[in-house]
């Protein structure tokens, strides 16, 4: 890892189709408080796995990328109990040759139709995010109460 990556286990992975799409992206997250780190392809996604990541967020243009296998070889390296929430932004939802064969090869997906409202997307990031959190956590743990 070099001195510029920093590990967040809740950030989310971007990989849009534009560099201008991945820079609107980010703003959206980051005014919602999700970190994020925009990869310029399916490949860069699936080398940042390693490197910790909460989610991925991809659109279906990018899911035709030639190297979805280097992904699905990152997604089935990570441990058992990791499952990786993929959110795929599909201009066909769920119809899309590419959003059927996410969820029939990648596991943990969900898919969102374009144009999505944003309070939909992030919603659906931090549900994705929380579930992740909850299936790394020891078996037993619960978080302190807060005071009222």
């Amino acid at each position: 890892m070099t001195a510029r990556q920093t590990v967040n286990p809740e950030r989310v992975l971007v990989v849009a189709p534009t560099r201008k799409d991945a820079e609107q992206t980010r703003v959206i997250l980051n005014d919602a408080a999700i970190a994020c780190h925009a990869c310029d392809c399916i490949a860069d996604a699936a080398a940042e796995i390693n490197n910790d990541a909460g989610a991925i967020l991809v659109t279906d243009e990018a899911m035709a990328d030639r190297a979805i296998s280097s992904l699905l070889d990152a997604l089935h390296s990570q441990p058992s109990w990791s499952d990786i929430p993929i959110i795929v932004l599909s201009s066909a939802g769920a119809d899309s040759m590419a959003a059927r064969s996410a969820m029939e090869t990648l596991g943990n997906v969900t898919v969102l139709e374009r144009p999505v409202r944003v309070t939909t997307l992030i919603s659906s990031l931090r549900t994705a995010i929380r579930a992740r959190r909850r299936r790394s956590m020891p078996r037993g743990w619960r978080p302190r109460s807060r005071p009222t």
